[in-house]
């Protein structure tokens, strides 16, 4: 108890002294290692229970609940889960049994913690640790929806799915992570903000450029062209009259859309063949209507319908924005640039929506990466400070007094320490030690070849060690200071960069 005496009030629950003895008991209970580790272990337990649990079993056997589950619901499950419900009550009394089980366990462990700390008035009390508020919302929800099943606060039984959240509370490695989204949700809120802003210019220059820029089709003129009878019959029987799709037929969807822009600079649409002859064509974002081309609001061509059910474009404020996210995700934005390049301008489109993939994906999303970070960075800081105060509080509640050496026996120690020392830079070498054994490593026998030339008193032999090593010293000198130059890595780069040109060189014409 007194390792972590300061969290513990003197007084708990306004009742039991701090002195009682079973405070004491709880305070042991809560501070054995064993006891976080054992309701981690029911958590997981109870996360495997609730994975057994069938919901259009559950509803389809409540009372008084009619069209609870539809049949459509029923044989989607036959079908794909290849079973039945037949089995399933013996399974959810099974199920309500072990339900009772935890919620009695978690509240013990709620109940034992409350009376060990004290509930909220005490600066180290239960509520006072954010990371406790989960357990306590969840454990009287449990508690509610169990003393009231058949009444309106049964929806409360949801609230069931969050006690795998309380594993996060239990490791603490999980405690830096959850602080960083929690100090990282302010900066998030400005770099949110600031993509808004950027989404919302895109938007408006998207309306003011790029709109009904998917509503242009290729039709067979039907001002500048004369057609026969069978051929007039034939294009005006289509399901869009004189549009040039030879896929659209009665009961097909919309296969087969080639769309055009009405730009003069634009490609123009090809001319169209039946029969043998080739008609004119041109590019509309209105449908012909009888005498000619339409003019209400009715009449517009709609946007392709398998792209994205007719909603990725940039007509009105909405779709703009809609469309503005799917390129900012990168899911399938190139089809959305290839589109408008038909649709609108071939470069003006590759501008648009590359620059805003640059912009958004790469530049503001590696910004919120980068505030996440920081605030990582920062709740590890603040971990180990925390650890480190509460390690030298402790040191400082129970210190032990070391036993002192005396002084005698101190000085005896250096001494043998300072000839130990001096005998290795002498270079003596122990007797015991067979060198002449193969388990010598390489280290030793350089040291012993160097012992015996610092040992040779020979005047040419000592002129010549001499040169060998003012020679090694002078290059070793030269090398570090070629290697420490900003040139020699600017050359090592040119050479690496020269390597992969003719690499690349190698492998081009594909002739391997």
């Amino acid at each position: 108890i007194a390792r972590k005496e300061e969290q513990y009030s003197n007084r708990s629950l306004f009742i039991l002294e701090s002195s009682s003895r079973m405070r004491e008991a709880l305070i042991k209970v809560v501070e054995w290692p064993m006891f976080d580790r054992l309701v981690l272990l029911l958590i997981v337990c109870n996360c495997i229970f609730l994975m057994l649990d069938d919901p259009v079993c559950r509803c389809q056997r409540i009372e008084g609940t009619p069209n609870c589950v539809s049949s459509a619901d029923m044989y989607k499950r036959l079908l794909f889960a290849s079973k039945h419900c037949d089995s399933w009550p013996g399974t959810d009394n099974f199920l309500e049994a072990s339900e009772y089980i935890f919620t009695v366990l978690f509240t013990g462990e709620l109940l034992i913690k409350i009376i060990a700390r004290g509930l909220i008035l005490h600066k180290h009390a239960f509520l006072r640790d954010q990371m406790n508020w989960l357990d306590f919302i969840v454990v009287i929800a449990s508690l509610v929806s169990l003393t009231n099943p058949d009444t309106s606060f049964s929806f409360l039984r949801t609230i069931r799915v969050l006690r795998p959240l309380r594993t996060l509370t239990r490791i603490k490695q999980m405690r830096p992570l959850i602080n960083t989204i929690i100090r990282s949700l302010y900066s998030l809120v400005n770099v949110v903000m600031l993509l808004f802003f950027f989404m919302l210019v895109y938007g408006i220059l998207g309306i003011e450029l790029l709109s009904k820029g998917l509503r242009g089709r290729c039709y067979v003129d039907p001002l500048n062209n004369k057609f026969p009878p069978a051929v007039l019959a034939r294009l005006q029987s289509q399901q869009i009259p004189f549009i040039v799709e030879p896929m659209r037929t009665i009961g097909s969807w919309d296969p087969g859309i080639d769309i055009c822009s009405t730009d003069a600079s634009a490609e123009p649409c090809a001319p169209y063949s039946m029969d043998g002859i080739f008609y004119n064509t041109t590019c509309q974002v209105m449908r012909w209507c009888n005498t000619g081309w339409c003019t209400d609001a009715h009449g517009w061509n709609e946007n392709p319908y398998d792209f994205g059910g007719g909603y990725m474009s940039y007509d009105n404020f909405g779709q703009a924005m809609l469309t503005i996210f799917q390129v900012l995700t990168n899911e399938g934005w190139t089809d959305i640039m290839y589109l408008y390049e038909d649709g609108w301008n071939k470069w003006g489109s590759r501008f648009f929506h590359i620059s805003w993939v640059i912009l958004g994906s790469f530049f503001v999303i590696q910004l919120a990466l980068a505030v996440l970070s920081h605030s990582f960075v920062q709740a590890q800081e603040e971990e180990k400070t925390a650890r480190e105060r509460e390690a030298l509080h402790e040191e400082a509640i129970l210190q032990v007094h070391e036993r002192k050496v005396p002084k005698q026996k101190l000085g005896m120690l250096d001494h043998a320490s300072t000839m130990s020392i001096t005998a290795n830079a002498m270079g003596e070498v122990s007797s015991s030690r067979d060198y002449s054994n193969e388990s010598i490593t390489m280290v030793e026998r350089f040291q012993l070849s160097y012992l015996f030339l610092t040992r040779i008193r020979n005047p040419k032999v000592v002129w010549v060690r001499d040169q060998i090593v003012s020679l090694f010293t002078r290059a070793q000198t030269t090398c570090r200071i070629m290697v420490s130059t900003s040139h020699f890595q600017n050359v090592i780069f040119f050479a690496i960069f020269l390597n992969t040109l003719c690499l690349a060189a190698d492998f081009h014409c594909g002739c391997r």
